[in-house]
């Protein structure tokens, strides 16, 4: 990974007022790993999960999978969660960010602002549960990104996340409000896009 590239991403963290470490390790040699339909099948995914976190029922989230055929891109936890309804729903919660974040990468939206949080009417660009609606139409509309914009923001992510975590341990405060979720899902998602590992298999070490 080139000296330009995180030259980049450090411009971009100081430019939010947080610290900077020029001796954090490079990504190394990293490429997109996942195909666009990976992606896709993985944000519809967490869809019905997150949903039900707010009381969308686990039975018909089950349906919508199924009637989806996406039954495959589950892991098989998150299987168990939706049959048994045994697990941390907060997980499912925060991996709305994460959502954000794959739906950057497939282009639903413009911009990855990381001083905010993901927009309320982020549900309605998705198909919609309560309608058991089909996801053809929002598959006609995707298109993933090209890698070196992914592999930009991976590396930006890996540097805020840093920054962040740094802020913290020295007693400062971040100069935004953003939950504290936010950066770690988001890196979450856009680390598995660059990895052959499991979802929750990603590491976050900084």
């Amino acid at each position: 990974m080139g000296t330009d590239l995180r030259k980049a991403s450090w411009e971009k963290v100081t430019k939010l007022r947080l610290p900077k470490n020029e001796n954090l390790p490079s990504l190394g040699e990293v490429k997109v790993e996942r195909t666009e339909n990976e992606i896709f099948g993985r944000l519809l995914c967490l869809l019905p999960l997150a949903a039900t976190t707010y009381g969308f029922p686990r039975v018909q989230a089950i349906e919508w999978i199924t009637q989806e055929k996406l039954k495959n891109f589950l892991t098989g936890e998150e299987l168990h969660y939706l049959e048994t309804g045994e697990g941390d729903t907060d997980i499912y919660k925060h991996q709305i960010e994460a959502m954000w974040a794959l739906a950057w990468a497939l282009k639903v939206t413009p911009n990855l602002d990381f001083k905010k949080n993901c927009p309320n009417n982020f549900v309605a660009m998705l198909p919609d549960l309560k309608k058991m609606e089909s996801s053809k139409a929002f598959r006609s509309k995707i298109s993933l990104r090209k890698d070196e914009e992914i592999i930009s923001h991976c590396d930006f992510v890996y540097c805020l996340h840093w920054a962040i975590r740094q802020t913290e341990l020295e007693g400062k405060k971040i100069p935004f409000k953003i939950l504290p979720f936010v950066v770690p899902e988001r890196r979450k998602a856009l680390d598995w896009i660059i990895s052959k590992n499991d979802w929750y298999e990603i590491s976050l070490d900084t």
